[in-house]
């Protein structure tokens, strides 16, 4: 076995490459090997390499949008409550799945302790708080994402 062909060992830069280098071919003379059909045509550019020349151009507003939309947030906060606001930002999601609903839950038992309420009225309050602080979270949230791709 000689040196050059050793798998982990320095590879052998004399020998001549067995294949082109990337992007030196040119599609428009090229000619397909004897075996397939001489109707074939070189693949039409769609314009999103990164080759430059003929090969098209990349234009960053045909990149998808990364901005939220505030009526989706605002239906996904009314329908799912904190759960709707994963549609903002992932963080916004985990937080608010944590920390609303023990906050909610002492909000709700002094708001049933001062209006005379047991267990039962802490429940009924719990769920429309918690779902109302849910709509201005997605609000801000989207507001303060939008702003940020804005800048």
């Amino acid at each position: 076995m000689s040196s050059g062909d050793d798998r982990f060992g320095m590879p052998d830069h004399t020998r001549p490459l067995e294949h082109a280098p990337r992007g030196t071919t040119n599609q428009d003379t090229y000619q397909p090997p004897s075996g397939e059909s001489e109707s074939w045509t070189p693949p039409a550019s769609t314009g999103g390499g990164g080759g430059g020349g003929n090969y098209g151009s990349y234009y960053p507003s045909s990149a998808p949008s990364r901005r939220k939309s505030l009526k989706v947030a605002v239906v996904l906060a009314i329908l799912f409550g904190p759960l709707g606001l994963f549609y903002v930002n992932i963080l916004n999601g985990i937080a608010a799945v944590i920390v609303i609903p023990p906050v909610m839950r002492f909000l709700a038992f002094g708001i049933a302790a001062a209006v005379g309420g047991d267990k039962e009225t802490v429940n009924t309050i719990f769920i429309p708080i918690l779902w109302a602080l849910s709509i201005p979270w997605a609000i801000i949230g989207v507001k303060v994402r939008n702003a940020r791709y804005d800048t």
